[in-house]
């Protein structure tokens, strides 16, 4: 439909109830993950079990304690592992399906996630290949992923999850679960798989085989509009049981003893765990029970199970007998003189303490970017990526940050932080229906989904009176400063005179002539009176940045900016709504306590009480905590990623990518693009390509393929980081985008992603792949007087002169200059500036190798340009005194025979000198 053609009332209709039907799909179609609370493990740890008088509970620091699957859902460490290893090969398709020159490019993306594999190469056919090979399938049928919020469910026939959920099963599974635990223990559980396919029986006995415990069908009835009599044999349940025998009867543990628990954090930080059998089951456990009787359900079969293993084991294999013992020992403990019940509380008493250490006085009710209502984090919350593709695309179809916008400002200026709690008490509106609504779906620090998002929607639409500032285009809140604010004045049932002058400034703002600049600033104070009537806080600021009149759908409204920042106590946050044409952007752009933060003391102090003691469950919490403080160091550092912690290497295996895998939880689009980035980097061969299979690609591709749950922009910047790669075309056969596209994203590459390459590159000091990195750049930015002095100040940085001088000779410089020297533009400015940055820092550091800065002194040749234009990206160690130094001695050496050539060298001195001097004048002011 054209712009501003309007619909007829049944089309109005029609998409309306379609789009409310979607939003109930989604809701429908997602699964509730029914996961355990702290208060639940609390009372799993409290619990004894009677047993020849003594009262024996969960050991705090063992497998059965939940607390652990807790920690491994919050932090992702199961989701990682899943959806990133490169032992796992995702599969996916990338396709282009619109014009290569169409204003927005269209993909058709089809994630296939049932059809992961292992990968068919890197592992050795040793034991621990092996090992690697079989954990990594029973990962994959465990955890399907079909969702994030309920990991181990799957629609697919063939499913563990649909296996456990049968009536004949679902009576038996605490003992399964039971067995599968103590398999990974390596206690040898008398369990099998009897009969082939359509008469095939999961069989576990009991230590003597005398007693059958149960014998569960593998084939499962159909679904209900199938035949009665089909049955749907479990293979991929057939696969996991018979892979848990086959490790729990390894008798060369030692192999792949690596992959054990951690009982340090030094252990831990390798991420070798991830590959544990015994992490595996844990995770499940925590994912798969539900309620607290599950869970004790389990834990009495545990202890039953290896009492009965003890009892009926001969007594003469006193070492087998030696490891059930120790097995026992660290599933149970018992409470006496020596274990006080408190003890066994110790952990979960320092992760409830967590909140209270984590007290600040907020101004928002926002403590991070993941609780701002917006499409990106609604979709992360509650959708996910099971949502059909058509779905998707109604959610993020229209403006509908705009009407989130609207409901993060509400958020603003309701909410008290002295109580921390939202207040409706303005006299300035009557506010009964939203104050109903955020009383049953909004607190503060919390995040919200789409149901809350549709109850908005409505509230919304409800709410606007039918004017020319509301705009029908799929019911969404027109763009712009006034519709904006109109939209708010009608949502809050405002009382006065703010209506009438929004529609008089809007009135206005449609007169053909361009307003005067004193109708921007009375824009300004209207919109600051606007908010200060509204807020709770009244010790608010506002200010309106770049105001300027543009037409959307035949109408006149204002764009830019408006800041809000907001104070309380020691503590102060801004924050920015963008309004463009396209569409509306609240962030935090600032926070910060004015004062002394505490918080990173309380925490690392409980952190210092997890590590009392060396086991997987201090590492866990310890873990746990530390990236709680990360998290506060990186929002103070306006929200730099972990890119700075990230292992330097020039050979991106396995082990590599394992501690990558624990650093965070791989979600955030930034962070997924920085972690390409950088693996690209890691991977590249000298000339930029790289091998198709290796594990670096593989983490590579793996990572593209969970942008499905993304937006198309997303994606196309994901798209443009995969240009870094030279041969990217062979190496990723999933992505089938024209040659052309590829082309145009990387002429139009965003310029921040080509600097982050180069600074990779740097890292890593590959000097080759440094010249490939820097020549995309400056190609990128060859014609782009805007970006020029950017582009200087990064080549021509120390750290670019370390790794193209490493070997203390000229050759890669040689080719760095042969790249410029290709450039129609500017090729002789910047090769004088870079010739003499690199002489400056030679002087500097390269004392020793006098022939280098002979060379490079030579090289320097001056031309008639504007010689003070870049002097300030040259960054002297030692005020140039090294540099005056070599420039007086060459004075002296000047010929006296040669007055030409005497001539020359004074002269090329003389040129040199004044850069050195604007340097030192621009740094000091």
């Amino acid at each position: 439909m054209q712009a501003g053609k309007m619909k007829r009332p049944t089309e109005k209709i029609v998409e309306k109830y379609i789009w409310r039907f979607m939003l109930i799909l989604a809701y429908i179609y997602t699964p509730v993950n029914g996961i355990l609370s702290l208060d639940q493990i609390e009372i799993l740890q409290k619990n004894k079990i009677e047993y020849e008088g003594r009262h024996i509970i969960i050991n705090p620091s063992g497998p059965l304690n939940l607390l652990r699957g807790y920690i491994i859902h919050k932090e992702g460490l199961i989701y990682n592992k899943r959806l990133f290893t490169p032992e796992i090969s995702a599969k996916y398709q990338i396709v282009q399906a619109s014009d290569v020159n169409a204003a927005f490019p269209v993909y058709s993306f089809n994630r296939g996630i049932e059809n992961d594999a292992v990968a068919s190469d890197g592992f050795s056919n040793d034991i621990k290949g092996g090992y690697l090979r079989t954990y990594h399938k029973i990962l994959i049928n465990m955890f399907p992923f079909h969702n994030e919020s309920v990991p181990i469910e799957s629609n697919e026939k063939d499913s563990f999850s649909r296996w456990t959920k049968s009536k004949k099963t679902k009576k038996h599974m605490h003992r399964l679960l039971a067995a599968l635990l103590l398999m990974s223990e390596g206690i040898r559980i008398p369990i099998q798989i009897v009969g082939e396919e359509d008469d095939a029986h999961v069989v576990l006995k009991q230590k003597s085989g005398k007693e059958v415990v149960f014998c569960i069908p593998l084939p499962i009835k159909s679904e209900v509009h199938e035949p009665s009599d089909s049955r749907n044999f479990q293979k991929k349940t057939r696969e996991i049981i018979k892979g848990f025998i086959e490790i729990s009867s390894l008798r060369a543990k030692d192999a792949i003893s690596e992959y054990d628990e951690p009982n340090t954090l030094e252990q831990f930080r390798t991420g070798l765990f991830l590959n544990s059998i015994k992490f595996l089951i844990q995770a499940y456990l925590f994912e798969f029970i539900d309620t607290v009787e599950e869970a004790l359900l389990v834990n009495e079969t545990v202890y039953d199970m290896i009492l009965n293993q003890i009892n009926e084991t001969k007594p003469k294999e006193k070492r087998i007998i030696s490891h059930y013992k120790r097995v026992l020992d660290r599933c149970f403990t018992t409470i006496d003189e020596y274990f006080y019940e408190n003890d066994a509380l110790t952990y979960i008493n320092i992760i409830k303490e967590i909140p209270k250490a984590m007290i600040i006085k907020q101004a928002l009710p926002f403590s991070n970017q993941q609780q701002i209502p917006n499409i990106k984090n609604i979709t992360k919350n509650s959708i996910n990526a099971t949502l059909p593709q058509d779905t998707l695309q109604v959610v993020y179809s229209g403006n509908r940050n705009c009407i989130l916008t609207i409901l993060s400002v509400v958020c603003c200026l309701f909410y008290n932080p002295s109580v921390h709690m939202y207040e409706f008490k303005n006299k300035k509106c009557k506010t009964d229906h939203i104050e109903a609504f955020f009383n049953k779906n909004m607190k503060p620090f919390q995040s919200i989904g789409v149901t809350v998002y549709s109850e908005w929607c409505e509230h919304i639409e409800n709410s606007i009176d039918r004017s020319k500032f509301f705009l029908y285009k799929r019911h969404a809140v027109g763009v712009g400063l006034f519709n904006m604010l109109y939209t708010l004045a009608c949502c809050l049932n405002m009382v006065g005179r703010s209506k009438e002058k929004i529609t008089n400034f809007a009135n206005a703002l449609n007169k053909s002539h361009e307003p005067m600049i004193w109708f921007y600033g009375d824009i300004n104070e209207f919109v600051k009176s606007f908010f200060q009537k509204l807020t709770c806080n009244k010790n608010l600021s506002v200010s309106c940045k770049k105001l300027v009149r543009r037409k959307v759908v035949n109408k006149f409204d204002v764009f830019g900016e408006i800041v809000l920042e907001y104070k309380y106590d020691d503590r102060q946050e801004t924050i920015s709504i963008n309004l463009t044409t396209e569409d509306t952007h609240f962030n935090i752009t600032d926070s910060r306590i004015i004062s002394h933060d505490s918080r990173e003391e309380r925490l690392q102090s409980l952190m210092n009480t997890s590590q009392e003691r060396d086991n997987f469950t201090s590492c866990l919490v310890s873990y746990y905590i530390y990236n709680i403080i990360k998290s506060i160091d990186q929002r103070r550092k306006d929200g730099l990623h972990d890119i700075c912690h990230m292992p330097n290497t020039s050979d991106l295996d396995y082990e590599e990518i394992s501690k990558l895998l624990i650093m965070r939880k791989i979600t955030d689009i930034e962070y997924k693009k920085d972690l390409v980035i950088w693996a690209i980097v890691q991977t590249s061969k000298s000339d930029g390509n790289i091998s198709a299979e290796t594990p670096g690609m593989r983490f590579i591709s793996n990572i593209v393929a969970s942008y499905y749950a993304h937006d198309v922009s997303s994606l196309k910047s994901i798209l443009s980081c995969i240009t870094l790669i030279k041969n990217h075309i062979s190496v990723t056969p999933e992505i089938n985008i024209r040659e052309e596209t590829y082309k145009k994203m990387k002429e139009q590459a965003n310029p921040t992603i080509m600097k982050i390459s180069i600074l990779y590159a740097i890292e890593r000091k590959a000097p080759e792949l440094l010249i490939y990195y820097i020549t995309n750049y400056l190609k990128a930015n060859e014609k782009t007087p805007d970006v020029w002095p950017d582009v200087v100040l990064v080549i021509s940085n120390k750290e670019v002169f370390d790794v193209l001088f490493k070997l203390n000779n000229v050759l890669y410089s040689t080719d760095m200059l042969n790249t410029i020297d290709s450039m129609d533009y500017k090729s002789a400015e910047l090769r004088m500036y870079l010739s003499i940055a690199w002489f400056v820092y030679a002087c500097e550091t390269k004392k020793e190798f006098p022939t280098l800065i002979e060379t490079l002194y030579s090289s320097i040749s001056i031309k008639n340009v504007e010689t003070k234009k870049y002097a300030c990206c040259i960054i002297s160690q030692d005020n140039f005194k090294s540099v005056h130094a070599f420039l007086d001695i060459q004075k002296k050496n000047l010929s006296k025979d040669n007055q030409e050539e005497r001539e020359k060298g004074k002269k090329k001195i003389k040129d040199i000198i004044p850069i050195m001097h604007t340097n030192l004048y621009d740094m000091a002011f």
